[in-house]
């Protein structure tokens, strides 16, 4: 049986390793993820930043109390022209700034005063630029509060009976943790990516060839041939999540997590780490297509079948996203939601828990045996022969 596992296994490799363009196709994936992910933290962090200390302003001669205070808070007054409509010129600036037109009078009278800002809640930048006046128009509005308590005689604290303090006990780590979630999702599809075409052109694709025929009259048990395609496979699987996580280690560092915030240094024990964690996932993920794909008739009928398989590792990370559940026992015990949660906790910098890991490991390797038995059934079967 082992030298008849060997045999399988050497000639799929080589096969798989014939075909230059699925091996540079595995390597352009595990770049895709983190180089994403790099130009989104770099994006978000510009986002951020950017003209963060400029404010367009019109008719701001209307309160100029307000516009000392921005200046004082280091922002740079942008003057729009007054015939200018605010509304349509919004499209050109994050945010408009434009006291109204009894701004003064009101002020004068002890009354609220009215403050128009323009804006385009459709645009990102815009939305934090909104956030960031918001938060200056409200701390001189409670600096004007305050100094009219004391006019009055009365102490600024008594409008103020209770004060809520925060205190963020989430480690660095865990914050690193909730921004980096995005990218769980890329290590996972890695397992049923790095294998997908291996098992395709393994099993739908030696039937488009004609090959399957003079493969099956050989001396070779049709479990010991379908297990050594499900391992050439798997290999490539764990090859695809290691390439990933090897880019996550060299490109995420780069990105300017540092301006959010969070300090993200990943060794290569964290790496070692999170790929045990993941590794069980590309037994299941290759057992899985290699079943689907021997249903195919043909080589793209394959690739229609396995490229709806790939949002399977989707599922369970947009579900927990939705539901917004925390982690829970039983989710181990869920393919890929208990890797997703078992690569959280590395993220963390949380020591894996034994009995957690074994759980999601025997879950996914048990289904995946599962699934080369049936498939190792098909192959017993004429019918594999006749096409189904």
């Amino acid at each position: 049986m082992i030298r008849q596992l060997w045999a399988v296994a050497t000639k799929e490799f080589i096969d798989a390793r014939r075909d230059p363009r699925s091996i540079m196709t595995l390597v352009g994936y595990a770049l895709m993820g983190p180089v994403m992910m790099l130009a989104a933290f770099t994006a978000l962090v510009e986002n951020e930043t950017r003209n963060e200390q400029q404010v367009t302003v019109q008719q701001i001669d209307r309160a100029p109390g307000l516009a000392q205070h921005l200046r004082e808070a280091g922002y740079t007054l942008e003057s729009l022209p007054t015939d200018v409509d605010a509304q349509r010129a919004v499209a050109d600036h994050d945010v408009i700034l434009r006291p109204s037109d009894d701004f003064q009078q009101r002020m004068r009278a002890g009354q609220p005063a009215r403050i128009e800002l323009f804006h385009d809640s459709s645009r990102t930048s815009s939305q934090s630029a909104m956030r960031r006046v918001e938060h200056s128009i409200a701390a001189w509005g409670s600096e004007l509060a305050s100094l009219r308590l004391m006019a009055l005689g009365v102490s600024p604290q008594a409008a103020q009976p209770v004060v809520a303090q925060r205190r963020d006990v989430a480690s660095r780590a865990d914050r690193a943790a909730l921004v980096l979630s995005g990218f769980q999702v890329f290590v996972l599809i890695a397992a049923f990516f790095g294998s997908m075409h291996v098992s395709i052109d393994a099993t739908a694709g030696e039937r488009e060839r004609r090959s399957l025929e003079a493969l099956l009259v050989q001396p070779v048990s049709p479990f010991a041939l379908v297990v050594g395609k499900w391992l050439v496979a798997a290999s490539f699987g764990l090859l695809g999540v290691a390439l990933t996580l090897t880019a996550m280690g060299v490109l995420l560092p780069m990105a300017p997590l540092g301006e959010l915030g969070i300090r993200y240094q990943p060794t290569p024990v964290s790496m070692v780490t999170m790929f045990v964690l993941i590794a069980p996932l590309s037994l299941l993920a290759a057992g899985l297509q290699m079943l689907a794909s021997s249903y195919a008739k043909s080589f793209k009928e394959a690739q229609t079948y396995l490229s709806l398989l790939m949002f399977v590792p989707m599922v369970p990370a947009m579900a927990v996203s939705f539901l917004q559940l925390d982690a829970e026992p039983w989710m181990f015990a869920v393919p890929v939601l208990g890797q997703q949660q078992l690569l959280g906790d590395a993220l963390r910098e949380l020591t894996p828990d034994p009995m957690s890991w074994a759980v999601a490991t025997a879950t996914v390797v048990g289904l995946g045996v599962i699934c080369v038995m049936a498939t190792a059934r098909m192959y017993a079967s004429e019918r594999m022969l006749r096409g189904l």
